[in-house]
């Protein structure tokens, strides 16, 4: 049964959110209208309090979920995990075959810098409000560097995709803005990933939001932990690209010892890592029933069932490092089923 405190936490969060889409999706952007709505929060309104800035991190999330598509199609349908199906369209076939027109949405950069400016809006605010004394020091590091690192993720896959982008960290009114080379440069991928490994190494909070605070908190069934980007798995990911191999394997290696704190169990050696226990179901390696034999591969077990444990099992929590459920009952709806799916989609899109 969940305390009447934390009952107050989610409503206040959920609540907030709910209000929030028609201020932090638009954030930055000038007003059509002067007449305030009654049923939305004002810019002006928001960013009092740190239940707000929860809701802000919560609404750059939610967008987030929207690149979902394009995060598949750009990384996998490019390179050789997809194939397309019968069904794909133009746009699709363009993608896989390295052939792509000036129309093809997929390869506009667009979604990926409205969302960047959204963060950008959400990280200034923030330091306002903590010089407004509106969040302690601990509640303005987790949530500055938990968006300040979705930030970078996002541009590592502008870079990866794109290779010279303009890199913008201030808040602009239009998303157009980023286009004009005299104000916003355009940087080699190379710099890029400079720039972001500076801001990504100064960030004041690399750890996992702690048990106990507003957002390690279960929601609808969902234990919220693994929601939000591992800030060591960034830098990781950095320094890879970068060519830093020492430094890649240092915060690598960080992750894979999460687990390997307090007393030994089977969390301790095999959370985020290839382990070994009596269950099968939690330890995710690749065995045969007959040693050498490839036709005797394990699969109701180990490995295969990796990819259908359920949400916050055991072997779930020692597998996936960052997760984003989608839910048929809330929004965001999720564009996978309509690229994969024969059934309530369009199968576009097939595993190679």
């Amino acid at each position: 049964m969940k305390r009447k405190s934390d009952i107050m936490k989610i409503a206040k969060i959920e609540t907030a959110l709910l209000l929030l889409v028609a201020v932090v999706f638009s954030a930055g952007c000038q007003k059509v209208f002067d007449i305030k709505p009654k049923d939305t929060l004002d810019q002006s309104q928001m960013y009092q309090n740190v239940y707000d800035a929860d809701a802000a991190v919560l609404g750059i999330y939610g967008k987030f979920m929207g690149l979902a598509d394009r995060y598949i199609i750009l990384n996998e349908l490019r390179a050789d995990l997809l194939d397309c199906t019968q069904n794909a369209d133009e746009n699709l076939r363009q993608i896989s075959t390295h052939a792509v027109g000036v129309d093809n949405p997929y390869a506009s950069p667009r979604p990926f810098y409205e969302l960047i400016l959204n963060c950008n809006d959400v990280l200034e605010n923030f330091q306002k409000m903590k010089v407004e004394k509106k969040m302690t020091e601990l509640e303005f590091n987790q949530r500055y560097s938990d968006i300040g690192a979705l930030r970078s993720f996002i541009y590592l896959q502008l870079g990866i995709h794109f290779g010279r982008v303009p890199y913008v960290t201030s808040r602009i009114k239009n998303v157009d803005e980023v286009k004009n080379p005299d104000t916003y440069p355009v940087i080699g991928f190379d710099a890029l990933l400079d720039s972001l490994i500076n801001f990504t190494e100064k960030l004041p909070y690399k750890e996992l939001y702690p048990v106990g605070s507003n957002l390690n908190i279960t929601v609808d069934g969902y234990q919220t932990q693994k929601f939000f980007v591992n800030k060591k798995v960034i830098l990781g990911d950095l320094y890879l690209w970068k060519g830093n191999y020492q430094n890649a394997a240092i915060n690598y290696r960080e992750v894979m010892e999460t687990g390997t704190q307090g007393v030994a169990g089977g969390q301790y050696y095999s959370l985020y890592k290839v382990g070994w226990d009596s269950n099968g179901d939690v330890d995710h390696y690749i065995s045969y029933s007959r040693a050498g034999d490839a036709a005797t591969l394990i699969q109701n077990t180990q490995w295969r069932i990796m990819f259908e444990q359920p949400f916050g099992s055991s072997g779930f929590d020692r597998e996936w490092v960052w997760v984003l459920p989608f839910d048929s009952k809330f929004n965001p709806e999720n564009p996978l089923i309509r690229l994969f799916s024969p059934v309530g989609g369009s199968y576009t899109l097939r595993p190679s």
